[in-house]
């Protein structure tokens, strides 16, 4: 897909393109990561690292976009056929895992595989509806907000893309866009704090565990 095709970028933006591309290499080696370690938490504890829908969600984006949608730029073409194939090693250790959590609920559990396929055709028709009716662009844009996709790199991203290339990235002004990266920010800002807290919750309820022993 012709995303902002650089070759036609104002002179202003091309002579600070690679920090938007710094940008998206970290992003790709943070996202590398992540999924090694819900793979690597999934064979372990012999489950799935993510809830299941949210899971086909982001499976669907990454089949939308690194395939159909693929990006005319080797960087950005690397970075998210990476993320499929590691995705793929995410979707294989859920389906794999996925029938212990739910022994509970026997008609899930017998359908799960469907539940998957179904999951993931449905969100792949979602992405592919809204990059035809926006534009590739912006549809590759808003679906990625909207599962929190990247990290912090992306802000300081698209702020050069804004500034120094604004004709081409008008939408990152919107209020709409505004208040995602927002979001983006609180939600993951807070997510450290967050994991602390129910850390020292389970140290203190072991420590007062064992003391009633």
């Amino acid at each position: 897909m012709n995303v902002a095709d650089v070759s036609q970028a104002p002179e202003a933006y091309r002579d600070v393109v690679w920090i938007a591309d710094t940008c998206k290499l970290i992003m790709g080696i943070g996202w590398t990561a992540n999924y090694v370690g819900m793979i690597r938490k999934s064979l372990k504890d012999q489950t799935y690292a993510m809830a299941l829908l949210p899971l086909c969600c982001n499976f669907a984006w990454e089949l939308t976009y690194a395939i159909m949608y693929a990006f005319t730029t080797s960087l950005e073409k690397y970075v998210h056929f990476s993320g499929l194939l590691l995705n793929c090693g995410v979707m294989y250790t859920a389906v794999k895992n996925a029938p212990r959590e739910w022994e509970h609920a026997p008609l899930v559990q017998r359908n799960l595989r469907l539940i998957f396929v179904l999951a993931v055709a449905g969100f792949a028709s979602a992405h592919i509806v809204l990059a035809k009716q926006v534009g590739p662009e912006l549809g590759q844009a808003w679906s990625a907000f909207s599962r929190f996709f990247g990290s912090l790199v992306l802000v300081p991203q698209d702020i050069i893309r804004y500034t120094y290339w604004k004709e081409a990235h008008e939408f990152m002004g919107s209020p709409m866009y505004i208040w995602f990266v927002t979001i983006f920010l609180i939600l993951d800002g807070s997510y450290g704090l967050c994991l602390w807290y129910v850390r020292r919750f389970e140290r203190q309820n072991a420590a007062a565990g064992k003391l009633k022993k």
